[in-house]
């Protein structure tokens, strides 16, 4: 993973303080975007909102003691497109860890601090899109058209594992929003929003296709936990849809439907109804 595709990414470091692990994370998780430290729990909500992080990390519990659980949850409220992560340094107590994970939470934790930058990448670099992904991704995209819509579907597959937002998008692109809305319009193609959301889809079938397990093909993919990706197949390709549903095929006429309504694939439960000619 290259610096520049990270170099829009802010990286949060909320609550930390002055704590040592403060000074361990930046260093390690610097490669990845610009660090900003936020200690002051009250301002943490206008933080996220004002700057929209691409990561945001919590511990445990903060110097005081007292535990981030609700600042864990107001992250996952209202910067739904981060990836919130919860750190548990060599020797911290695991107490309420599990109710912090459940919520949606990633966990970032580590034996020793030499093995801390390996955890770090591990989190935060996805799996290599390698000739066989590539292959995968082109029966799910073949025929159709124009190119130019297709390359921008091709885009946000590749960068789902950034969890995009149209903001990210259009910076990414080097366009307005605006200007990136009437392309898509103009080629009678849905919104920019729901590109995205068929990007996550379609790198969840090619991490699928790849043999990587449900945790994984949700981290690749971009979605907070594995009911935020049942519900995005449930709504993009259609009513009882799984993971092994995602042959080329039906993702194919799944993205054609929806580029018919220029929606979320509208009547897309419909899909289900025809698995036996599938």
């Amino acid at each position: 993973m290259s610096a520049l595709e990270h170099s829009e990414h802010l990286v949060m470091l909320a609550c930390f303080g002055t704590a040592p692990v403060a000074r361990t994370l930046r260093d390690r998780v610097g490669r990845y975007g610009t660090i900003m430290h936020v200690d002051d729990r009250r301002s943490i909500r206008k933080q996220l909102c004002a700057s929209q992080p691409a990561v945001v990390l919590f511990p445990l519990v903060d110097q005081r003691g007292m535990t981030t659980r609700p600042l864990v949850e107001c992250a996952l409220r209202e910067a739904p497109d981060a990836l919130t992560v919860v750190c548990v340094p060599p020797g911290t107590s695991t107490r309420g860890l599990a109710d912090v994970i459940q919520l949606g939470a990633r966990l970032l934790a580590w034996p020793t601090d030499a093995e801390l930058q390996h955890a770090v990448d591990q989190l935060l670099l996805p799996a290599p899109f390698d000739d066989g992904d590539q292959r995968a991704l082109d029966a799910m995209l073949d025929e159709l058209a124009p190119p130019r819509m297709v390359s921008l579907v091709r885009h946000c597959t590749l960068f789902a594992h950034q969890r995009l937002s149209v903001a990210t998008l259009t910076s990414a692109l080097g366009v307005s929003r605006r200007t990136l809305n009437r392309a898509t319009y103009r080629a009678g193609w849905p919104p920019p929003s729901d590109l995205i959301a068929w990007g996550r889809v379609l790198r969840a079938a090619v991490a699928h296709s790849s043999g990587h397990d449900v945790a994984e093909v949700v981290r690749l993919a971009g979605f907070r936990n594995s009911e935020a990706l049942a519900a995005a197949l449930e709504h993009y390709v259609g009513s009882g849809t799984t993971l092994n549903d995602l042959v080329p095929l039906r993702i194919t006429r799944a993205i054609r439907r929806a580029v018919s309504t220029r929606g979320r694939a509208a009547g897309a439960a419909t899909l289900t109804t025809g698995r036996s000619s599938v």
